[in-house]
């Protein structure tokens, strides 16, 4: 059987009042988010988007590729590099249809110099790709 392979790229960004948004909506209210001299203190350039956040996003592509979120069934994430707030990622999932009964899905996370900074893979029910 040869797998269909279906892949979608997004775009998105967080300023700073998106991350305190989230920040209110989430309860995480960690100051590397928030406070670029805690970002600063902490080692970091300046603030970065929530892990949660870029995996909202992930999951949504991901989602794209397999019909909908309704047959998505898991999602893990690595988060390897800081995604800095301003900074455009851009959010590609691909899913393959490994069996007839599931699609194994793989995402990355990348800022405009192409350094991943999360990568992930889940699993989907097997319906029809858009």
């Amino acid at each position: 059987m040869t797998a269909e392979r279906v892949a979608k790229s997004r775009e998105y960004s967080a300023d700073g009042a998106a991350l305190a948004k989230y920040a209110e909506a989430s309860g995480d209210h960690n100051p590397i988010h928030l406070d670029p001299d805690a970002a600063r203190k902490a080692g970091l350039e300046d603030c970065v988007v929530h892990g949660m956040l870029i995996m909202a996003w992930a999951a949504s592509v991901a989602a794209e590729v397999v019909g909908g979120a309704q047959n998505l069934k898991s999602l893990r994430m690595r988060f390897k590099s800081p995604l800095y707030v301003g900074v455009q990622a851009t959010v590609t999932a691909e899913a393959v249809e490994a069996t007839g009964e599931q699609i194994d899905v793989r995402v990355t996370v990348s800022d405009p110099s192409g350094l991943t900074c999360a990568s992930g893979s889940g699993i989907a029910t097997a319906r029809r790709f858009h």
